[in-house]
């Protein structure tokens, strides 16, 4: 494999790619013969040149679907086939106040990134795929500023980052099926179920059963009795819930229900109620789209009477293998029932719990042992992994989120994990890239 900057030829050129002579000679092709030439998923044959330095002729050009610019990328041979790229596509969900919302600057820092390591990234959205011609309609960061529209061919491997409400799940879920069965691209990050869903995997894995808090589904109002009376805190939440939204704890007051409950937007609400039925009523008024879990409540660590969490990131990089990013503390706003960041919550270091030296250690192992059990059941490349740090130093898995944000180490200053994060997917990139080689 190795790293070219592949310049478009004028429009006179036809269906040949030129080489550099120390190029021609690792990849032993014979100069002046046909061979097949793959980029993303576009193939076409073209005649193999020597010249000075590489370029792409305007008709190979043009069957690629490549854009007339300078591209940098990879060059590997597959017996008689030679393989540009990689090609990288981000799916992500289009939105009105910036392109991608919050993950707007987080995209442009890793298409940068990416040309950096001769990775062709774009973004793209579930609208963006035309499957007739093979390509995509994406977007990229404009060199005036803003985000400008490109074209490219289908991509070897997608990074999805795709948040998509319930109405739109199953196009996403058609989209993603398309691009592995027609089109054989690598998707990592694609769906592996609802909080729910992931419990049940985390199950599956008799050595992690010790760091699950109990938890089943909301059936009716007797579950949260018995819970209440084998834990006295509970924590209820929507099994589609994100950022924090919805997230109730209860306890008992006598033979009344104390509740407080994270609404929308920060809001915090606190209801004295009279039993459990009248509270499944506080729920259907949410308007949630899906089943609510009922957690066991935990006597967790707190700092200054705040509520913690830590968020562990373990990401895969360029030999496919899963290692500790970097792990965040988050303190939740002060009376708050979560310790989200877009709940009011901030970030710390480690050191701001505990001293104990060996945590980061015992962090590490059970976050990889998590990832390591959901890659049963989906290609990922990363994963954030909520933890708790109870009074008794005993670690629980709170949460697994399959598109963690990196917000958490920036705010903390742990800025060699916050860069380390952003570069991960990119190596993990050209591992899968590689493997489809072989």
């Amino acid at each position: 494999m190795f790293r070219i900057l592949l310049r478009p030829a004028s429009k006179n050129t036809g269906d040949v790619l030129t080489l550099q002579a120390t190029v021609v000679a690792a990849l032993a092709v014979v100069p002046g013969t046909h061979y097949e030439i793959q980029a993303g998923q576009r193939l076409a044959r073209a005649r193999i040149d020597v010249g000075d330095r590489t370029n792409i002729g305007w008709g190979l050009r043009n069957k690629l679907k490549l854009p007339a610019k300078n591209l940098r990328l990879h060059i590997c041979r597959s017996e008689n086939r030679l393989r540009l790229g990689p090609f990288l596509g981000i799916l992500a969900k289009p939105q009105k106040s910036r392109p991608f919302g919050e993950q707007t600057a987080f995209f442009a820092r890793l298409i940068a990134q990416a040309e950096k390591m001769h990775i062709c990234a774009c973004v793209f959205s579930l609208a963006g795929i035309n499957t007739s011609t093979g390509t995509l309609h994406a977007h990229i960061p404009s060199d005036k500023g803003g985000w400008q529209q490109v074209c490219y061919p289908m991509p070897d491997v997608v990074y999805d980052r795709g948040f998509f409400k319930r109405g739109e799940r199953a196009m996403a879920d058609r989209v993603r099926t398309t691009l592995v069965k027609d089109f054989a691209v690598q998707i990592f990050n694609g769906e592996v179920g609802d909080k729910w869903q992931m419990h049940q995997h985390l199950l599956g894995e008799p050595l992690l059963h010790p760091y699950l808090p109990q938890t089943t589904l909301l059936a009716n109002a007797g579950v949260v009795n018995e819970y209440l009376d084998r834990y006295g805190t509970i924590y209820i939440k929507p099994t589609c819930g994100n950022q924090g939204r919805h997230v109730f704890r209860i306890r008992r007051r006598g033979q009344q229900l104390e509740v407080m409950a994270h609404m929308r937007k920060g809001r915090i609400r606190h209801m004295l109620l009279p039993n459990a039925t009248t509270l499944l009523r506080h729920l259907e008024a949410t308007k949630e789209p899906c089943p609510y879990l009922v957690q066991q409540g935990l006597p967790l660590r707190k700092v200054h009477t705040r509520t913690v969490d830590l968020r562990a990131l373990v990401q895969k990089g360029g030999d496919g293998t899963w290692a500790l990013t970097g792990v965040g503390v988050r303190l939740g706003a002060k009376s708050s029932v979560v310790s989200n960041l877009h709940a009011g919550g901030q970030a710390a270091r480690l050191d701001v719990l505990t001293n104990d030296d060996g945590l980061y250690k015992r962090i590490e192992a059970l976050a990889i042992m998590v990832a390591t059990t959901m890659s049963r059941h989906s290609l990922l490349g990363e994963l954030g992994v909520d933890l708790g740090l109870d009074v008794d130093a005993r670690l629980w898995v709170i949460e697994v989120n399959l598109r963690p944000g990196r917000a958490t180490f920036r705010r903390a200053h742990l800025l060699n994990a916050w860069r380390r994060s952003g570069i991960a997917p990119l190596h993990y990139t050209i591992y899968l890239w590689e493997r489809g080689a072989k």
